[in-house]
């Protein structure tokens, strides 16, 4: 199963994103901006998904920065960072528990990708994706280039690609550098 994770803060990108994922997605959760956001998103993804099978791919799309995706905060990262609407590196052990909640729902070859622009990028993006794998105990997956710009790969034939260099954390702490494509 491919579920998709939208941050409707942003209308514009939310909508375009989900223009995009309709033909590939078996599930797609429309995130407003909102206080405790990271909770709302699992929760929803884990009762719809616990009902209905495993999880091959959760896609979280929203704006990022390098060792950051927002969820439920449009353009916000303050917003987001201060009102637990943003996942990023500071925040991972204080969400740990309900992130590890999703690792039951994954296919043994499931994994995340957080699709907003950079959020692999540099140091603190993979420290970022390392620390989300660890406590999911999947791979993650994120960019380190801006997502959706001119000449695109956002949506190919195949599906779902990425832009640019993407980068994967796994659980046992290595790091992947994978050229942008359908993945």
């Amino acid at each position: 199963m491919k579920i998709d994770v939208v941050d409707m803060g942003d209308a514009n990108l939310g909508n375009s994103r989900i223009n995009i994922v309709k033909p590939y997605s078996d599930a797609i959760f429309k995130m407003y901006p909102m206080s405790n956001g990271i909770v709302q998103m699992i929760d929803e993804v884990y009762n719809y998904v616990s009902a209905s099978g495993s999880l091959n791919v959760l896609r979280i799309w929203g704006h990022g920065w390098a060792g950051g995706q927002l969820i439920a905060a449009g353009g916000d990262s303050t917003s987001g960072t201060d009102n637990a609407s943003a996942l990023w590196g500071p925040n991972i052990e204080t969400y740990s528990y309900y992130i590890q909640k999703l690792s039951e729902l994954f296919a043994s070859d499931g994994h995340i990708e957080l699709k907003g622009c950079s959020v692999g990028q540099g140091t603190d993006g993979e420290k970022f994706l390392i620390k989300i794998a660890v406590v999911l105990g999947y791979p993650v997956q994120a960019s380190s280039v801006t997502q959706g710009g001119t000449g695109t790969k956002l949506s190919s034939k195949n599906g779902i690609g990425w832009d640019g260099q993407v980068v994967e954390a796994t659980p046992d702490y290595v790091i992947k550098y994978i050229q942008g494509s359908a993945l």
